[in-house]
């Protein structure tokens, strides 16, 4: 359907300057230390950009079947994981389609322990279902797209 919108994430980063006003809010400034940010990892970041994301696609009157989240091998991965952080924060599921993502499922129940800061990543997503809202398409001799376990269904080609 043509009204949809599809939305990739690192884009959105881009456009509309999110990392600065994120750190602005966190530090009082633009430049947060990279020691801070090696620290925080992606994990921080990608849950405030879902939430803002969420929160200004829903003030701005958008239906939820109008938001997508997508991304490719790595990024596939992360959008996978914001959708599953969408369904268990907000228990809204957001369409997502990744393309050789690497997983998800495996890797987050690795992870699943808490970090320096108390953080766990279980906290955050439940990789222990099956997220039907994800779709991976994955060549089948692609290793890095099928490193891991999708969170929802493998499409092969």
């Amino acid at each position: 359907e043509w009204g949809r919108i599809m939305f990739v994430l690192g884009t959105y980063l881009q456009m509309t300057g999110f990392v600065d006003s994120l750190a602005a809010d966190r530090e009082g400034s633009p430049d947060v230390p990279r020691s801070e940010l090696a620290l925080q990892g992606y994990w921080p970041l990608t849950k405030a950009l879902v939430d803002s994301v969420l929160d200004d696609h829903a003030a701005a009157g958008g239906a939820a079947e109008d938001l997508y989240f997508t991304g490719q091998s790595q990024g596939g991965m992360m959008a996978a994981l914001a959708s599953l952080y969408a369904e268990k924060s907000r228990g809204q599921r957001v369409e997502t389609v990744t393309f050789s993502a690497t997983g998800g499922a495996c890797l987050s129940r690795a992870l699943g322990w808490p970090t320096a800061d108390g953080a766990n990543l279980l906290d955050d997503v439940d990789p222990y279902v099956v997220h039907s809202q994800v779709t991976d398409y994955a060549d089948v001799n692609d290793y890095w797209g099928n490193l891991d376990v999708d969170p929802g269904r493998t499409c092969y080609y």
